[in-house]
């Protein structure tokens, strides 16, 4: 039987109070930053000559986009997947901006493409590093919705893939809370892995395919799609 002194209690106590003083300036420091790039991208949107170029002629902007993407036709792919991973590991901002982003500079085809690769890249790691990086603060904003998710579960017979296809087609919860809360249920990496991929293709395609500038009918817009 294992003895539980005071000294170790207070270990453990020290601990966790120590442990919840990292996040919480962690969560301050995401949130200082967030703010700085907020504050630094209106400032460049209404008080410089490309800001007033963005805002007066945005055709021009997305040409802009489509030429530094053609000119880093190696590297831009590399960065576009680094910011969607971390964007969804912190589970702060949406990712729409992203794939309509992709859309811009990538086109159709291979938006979609690397907005699905990094969906699926970045669902495994984020149920990983929402762990290590905050757990409370995760836990606390995906607790009211963790039985809505549980139930889910349950209808679907503890299938793993198909949970995680649900969640992802239907949206009950942020793609960056979702993936904390499918590490709450137990879901397998490979199940994570397989329902992102094939699960967020048609509303990953519907934002490329905004930023691509395809209309409804378009018959490439419908093929991805489908």
């Amino acid at each position: 039987m294992t003895t539980v002194t005071p000294t170790s209690s207070r270990r453990r106590l020290a601990q966790r109070l120590a442990s919840r003083q990292v996040q919480r300036r962690l969560k301050w420091g995401i949130g200082i930053v967030l703010l700085l790039m907020l504050l630094v991208a209106l400032w460049l949107l209404f008080t410089t000559t490309q800001g007033r170029e963005i805002r007066t002629h945005p055709r021009l902007f997305q040409g802009n986009i489509r030429a530094l993407v053609a000119r880093h036709a190696l590297a831009a792919p590399v960065v576009f997947l680094v910011v969607y991973v971390l964007d969804v590991s912190l589970g702060v901002l949406p990712i729409w901006w992203l794939q309509i982003l992709a859309g811009i500079g990538f086109g159709l085809w291979f938006g979609t493409f690397w907005s699905v690769l990094a969906a699926t890249i970045s669902a495994p790691l984020g149920v990983l590093l929402s762990r290590w990086f905050a757990a409370d603060w995760y836990h606390q904003r995906v607790e009211a919705k963790i039985q809505r998710l549980r139930k889910l579960d349950e209808m679907l017979g503890h299938n793993g893939f198909l949970v995680v296809m649900a969640l992802r087609l239907v949206h009950i919860m942020p793609f960056g809370l979702s993936n904390y809360g499918l590490g709450l249920i137990n879901v397998s990496f490979i199940d994570v892995v397989l329902g992102t991929f094939f699960g967020t293709i048609p509303s990953i395609a519907l934002s490329v395919g905004i930023g691509a500038g395809y209309r409804p009918r378009d018959w490439r817009f419908l093929t991805t799609l489908a």
